[in-house]
């Protein structure tokens, strides 16, 4: 967005939003049926596997204000993704919630019937993906149909997946209702981010000639509400 613009944006949050006096808590509300919170996309040899999940959880902080003061961590617990069956579904978790270090894993595959152990070295360590949101940044607001408003933000915080923090940021749609924007009582978050498995020392192991790519794409589409 142009400085111009970015400027009129900041303005006019300003004038339409008196500070809220005390931070508001959001908190996912659970995909409907049929849909889902996150969607991971993996490309492999033959097309793409797709892991979905409703449950995400944590909660969001919300100061509003001229510019939205936001905190919060939102995690998704790697048992709630499924994909294609559960002999898939324990390989993902395979990768990525074993400790390699103690794990026969990646050497060789440690499921069993679809499951991993529950205790020992080839249990899962890692047993959530986390995102800890360190701030919120408006790029753009506007109204459609009278009925919502849709802003373009940034959010910046950290991703810790498979014991691996790293600083990272990811570009979100936020739709509110446009009656009450000054301390909405739900915002519905989408967003796209891509993962470099690499990146977080991820590695699917390869079965057969079937072999994974090294990039993962994250498309979020969930709603906070006001606890």
């Amino acid at each position: 967005m142009t400085r111009p613009a970015a400027l009129v944006a900041m303005l006019w949050l300003a004038v339409a939003r008196p500070a809220h006096a005390d931070p508001m808590v959001y908190r996912p509300a659970p995909a409907p049926e049929g849909s889902a919170s996150v969607r991971i996309d993996l490309p492999y040899t033959f097309g793409t596997h797709v892991f979905d999940a409703r449950l995400l959880q944590g909660e969001v902080r919300v100061e509003w204000k001229a510019a939205p003061a936001v905190s919060g961590r939102l995690t998704l617990p790697l048992a709630s993704i499924h994909g294609g069956g559960d002999t898939l579904n324990c390989h993902m978790r395979e990768s990525m919630g074993l400790d390699y270090a103690r794990s026969a894993f990646p050497r060789e595959h440690v499921c069993s019937g679809g499951k991993l152990p529950a205790t020992g070295n080839d249990a899962v360590a890692f047993p959530e993906i986390a995102f800890e949101i360190r701030r919120v940044s408006i790029d753009s607001v506007r109204t459609r149909s009278g009925e919502y408003e849709i802003w373009r933000a940034t959010a910046n915080g950290r991703w810790t997946i498979h014991g691996v923090t790293r600083d990272a940021s990811i570009d979100l749609q936020l739709t509110l209702p446009a009656n009450e924007t000054a301390h909405p009582r739900w915002v519905r978050v989408e967003g796209v981010r891509k993962i470099r498995l690499p990146d977080y020392g991820i590695h699917v192991k390869r079965a057969f000639v079937v072999t994974a790519g090294e990039e993962a794409t994250l498309k979020l589409d969930f709603l906070l509400r006001v606890q």
